[in-house]
């Protein structure tokens, strides 16, 4: 079976690993960065990765500034571009944010993740079909 390799971008160790550890016990191949620099990087250079996994707020960018710059070549690579959050969309401040990922039908799991019973069975929906149309 083709594992399917996937990209968490996290700011936080700690965050980072809990979820690259859920990913490979369901079988993904994992890749992390820290920032979106380093994330725009690997989008760019691994040109097998077809999955994000991203938190939305960084120290001086967001999952917004991210797809901006990798949500076409994911897009093109027919992939997934993910967004965690822990933050509600309702604070004026990240109301835009929920509009734009709601207008590039992005979507959007709230921290705490639910792995199994939400996020998991998500991207396994995904990459079964991915399996299938290649």
């Amino acid at each position: 079976m083709t594992r399917t390799l996937v990209l968490v971008v996290d700011d936080r160790l700690d965050v980072r690993r809990v979820v690259a550890d859920w990913l490979k016990h369901d079988g993904y191949d994992v890749v992390e960065a820290q920032d979106v620099y380093t994330a725009v990087q690997a989008v760019r250079e691994i040109t097998d990765l077809r999955m994000v996994l991203t938190d939305l707020q960084f120290t001086n960018s967001t999952a917004r500034d991210l797809h901006q710059r990798v949500g076409g070549i994911i897009q093109d690579r027919r992939g997934l571009f993910v967004v965690m959050t822990g933050s509600s969309f309702e604070d004026p401040n990240l109301k835009p944010y929920g509009d734009y990922f709601t207008q590039h039908n992005i979507p959007v799991f709230h921290k705490p993740i639910k792995f199994g019973a939400e996020l998991l069975p998500f991207l396994g929906r995904f990459r079964d079909a991915l399996l299938v149309g290649g």
